[in-house]
């Protein structure tokens, strides 16, 4: 649930001095990105910088500030004991610099490799979902948006983490169970009066040897409901169930990295009007993946990915679309870019974007954002502390 800032100011101001009284260890960290960009293609044409991060802070060919800024503030208090708080502010450009809470959980050790928490995290559905906001700890500005582009990343719940060395191998996992509710309206759908609201879970399993490290992430929501679809004015679409999964390798022999991610992302609905009449959607398959490959020579990393995303249906029972007539969304982004390490603790990127888009609407070419082929140049200093 997103609170203004205020509340926010608050809610920190009463951690830190309930922690206060109590001796306990505070830790403060911070993060950003101040980034400029475009689209090079004239007037209509738009590109999704990373709509997950972003809540759709889209770039046009107008130069904008607001799609790649971000700010944030971060307290670790260690309460001793094997108990700690973690609560992380944060601030989008795109969202007019409101801020709220990203981060709000408790943690407590059950064992030296085992550690329950509660409160408000990050689904981990990414091979980079930890440090999704803090662009300094990867090579790109944002992540490829073709795979980043899952919605709703927050939830409150609860999870169990698990991490321990089996002789070579540092093996990690985590498990959760939790409830996101849609109050920054991501589906477009909701509203402050009437969010979507659903269960989540699942839970993802690493295992790290030496310089490669390999990833898989399953995650299922649960009783998804939407209400007044601008579509379709005062139908409630019945609750139905989403599966999420996500499989990564990151090999970083020397100072190469060389990475690949793959996500796939299944509505499972099958009858979505919950009149009885099996009316199953269009596109109802997400499949997307990239492979990237950086080399860092002192303070100069040059990098190279390519992205590929198809939303498309498995089988519409909506006419006419139930004959095969249904839009597929086809989409591939070549990102070249050079990050330059110019101090300690912060970071000048570079980069340019050529999307190409083939999507097709009843078999004939129809791209989403105005041009089958998109070029962007974006520009970006980042900085922990």
């Amino acid at each position: 649930m997103a609170l203004n800032i205020k509340k926010s100011g608050l809610l920190l101001a009463t951690a830190c001095l309930a922690t206060s009284v109590q001796a306990a260890d505070i830790r403060w960290s911070g993060f950003g990105t101040f980034g400029v960009g475009q689209t090079l293609n004239g007037d209509g044409v738009t590109y999704n910088a990373n709509e997950i991060v972003l809540n759709r802070g889209d770039l046009d060919d107008y130069l904008t500030f607001d799609a790649l800024s971000i700010v944030g503030l971060q307290s670790n208090i260690n309460l001793d004991h094997g108990l700690s708080a973690t609560i992380q502010l944060k601030a989008v450009a795109s969202q007019s610099w409101n801020t709220d809470v990203a981060w709000a959980y408790i943690s407590y050790d059950l064992t030296p490799t085992l550690k329950a928490q509660a409160g408000r995290k990050l689904l981990p559905i990414y091979a980079y979902t930890d440090s999704i906001d803090v662009s300094y700890t990867y090579h790109w500005i944002r992540p490829p948006s073709d795979v980043y582009a899952v919605p709703v990343i927050r939830y409150d719940g609860v999870n169990l983490m698990y991490q321990d060395f089996f002789g070579d191998w540092e093996l990690s996992a985590n498990g959760l169970f939790g409830r996101i509710r849609d109050d920054d309206q991501i589906f477009d759908v909701s509203s402050e009066d009437n969010p979507t609201s659903y269960r989540v879970w699942g839970g993802y399993a690493e295992a790290t040897l030496d310089w490669m490290t390999f990833r898989l992430a399953g995650i299922k929501y649960e009783n998804l409901y939407v209400d007044n679809v601008e579509t379709l004015p005062g139908q409630t679409l019945s609750a139905f169930a989403a599966e999420y999964y996500g499989a990564s390798v990151k090999l970083n022999p020397g100072n190469w990295l060389i990475m690949a991610e793959y996500t796939w992302y299944e509505l499972g609905v099958e009858d979505i009007l919950g009149d009885g009449s099996n009316s199953k959607p269009l596109n109802d398959l997400d499949a997307a993946w990239y492979i990237t490959a950086a080399y860092t020579m002192g303070k100069w990393t040059p990098h190279l990915t390519y992205s590929q995303r198809e939303q498309k249906d498995q089988g519409s029972t909506l006419a006419p679309f139930d004959e095969g007539l249904a839009r597929v969304e086809e989409e591939n982004t070549t990102i070249v870019g050079v990050r330059y390490d110019f101090h300690p603790s912060s970071s000048l990127k570079m980069e340019y974007h050529l999307r190409n888009d083939n999507s097709t609407v009843l078999g004939e070419d129809s791209p989403m954002r105005g041009s089958d082929k998109i070029d962007v140049i974006q520009l970006a200093i980042d900085f922990i502390f």
